[in-house]
This record gives C-alpha cells, sequence and structure tokens, in this order.
C-alpha cells in the first residue's frame, strides 16, 4: 500500500475559472501593477485553490474554497502591498540595472 493510496480522491471539485471570474481580476491587476507576483494552484482533491502573492521576496499563500473569501484576502494584499510600495523611496536614476541587479548590457 503506497503511503499516497486513497488520497486525492475528489471530494467535491471546485471550478477556478468560476472563482477568479468574479470580480477578483481588478484586484490582481492591482497587485501585477504594484510588481506583485500572483500564482495559483489546486489542491490534490480539486476542492481548494491556492493564492500566494510575493512582493519583494516576501510571500503569503492562503487556500480558499469559494471567492468572497479570496476577494477579502486580494483586498487586503492590495492595501499591505501599496502601503509598502508607497513607504519606498522613487528610484534614482544612477546606474541602469537588469531586474535581477546585474548591470544592464549595451548593445
Amino acid at each position: 500500500m503506497s503511503w499516497t493510496e486513497g488520497r486525492g480522491q475528489k471530494r467535491g471539485s471546485l471550478d477556478p475559472v468560476q472563482l477568479l471570474d468574479t470580480g477578483v481580476v481588478g484586484q490582481l491587476t492591482e497587485l501585477l501593477a504594484l510588481g506583485a507576483l500572483v500564482s495559483f494552484g489546486m489542491s490534490r482533491d480539486g476542492g481548494s485553490l491556492s493564492c500566494t502573492v510575493t512582493y519583494e521576496g516576501e510571500w503569503d499563500r492562503e487556500w480558499f474554497r469559494d471567492c468572497s473569501e479570496l476577494g477579502a484576502w486580494l483586498t487586503e494584499a492590495v492595501r499591505a502591498i501599496d502601503a509598502q510600495a508607497s513607504a519606498r523611496p522613487p528610484a534614482t536614476g544612477g546606474s541602469q540595472r537588469s531586474a535581477n541587479g546585474a548591470p544592464r548590457r549595451s548593445r
């Protein structure tokens, strides 16, 4: 008997398209515009959707079964990241570096 036997059986599946098509797209767009990385995944049994938001090396992940919980969590993520981005000093035009911090190559 394998340790995975009996796991991952469908207990009621969640439709990720339906979950994401309920107004959270606006919040996702706001997070992306702020420079956050947003990723999604499904539980093995198909009953939950995970959402991970990463900003400046810090991340938070939660699991959701309905859109109202996801929407509330994303609203808080937008507020927190917007506050953090607003507190950052403006970039100076000093050196030109790529997104990974390496100097940009000239062509």
